[in-house]
């Protein structure tokens, strides 16, 4: 299975909404993600034999949930399913949506094969 085949079914255990690079949903709590960089790796006879995914996760849910659980949930969930533990690099408040955004990265290798 593809990396994003497997962060897809890795996230629909977590959270009910998920998209990948747009949701267009009417849930509160809802997930995005989307590919951030790839980078060809392990080079035989001048050609990559694995790329390295790098992804993006973006949770979004109202400002004043506790957020806590559902990231411990998230970040377990990403980690359990192979990818490497996940960074936050992003938790704000969203002033136009008044929504709380999370962004996390993590990344996994697949076979260019």
């Amino acid at each position: 299975m593809s990396v994003i085949g497997k962060i897809d079914r890795i996230l629909e255990t977590v959270c009910d909404e998920v998209a990948k690079d747009v949701y267009e949903g009417k849930s509160d709590t809802y997930i995005v993600y989307n590919v951030a960089a790839e980078d060809p790796t392990g080079y035989h006879d001048d050609a990559p034999s694995d790329n390295i995914i790098y992804l993006q996760i973006h949770l979004y849910m109202p400002k004043d949930d506790d957020y806590t659980l559902l990231q411990n949930e998230l970040k377990t969930a990403i980690f359990n399913g192979g990818f490497s533990y996940p960074r936050v690099s992003l938790n704000t408040v969203e002033k136009d949506t008044n929504k709380r955004h999370i962004c996390y990265e993590t990344n996994m290798a697949e076979s260019e094969e």
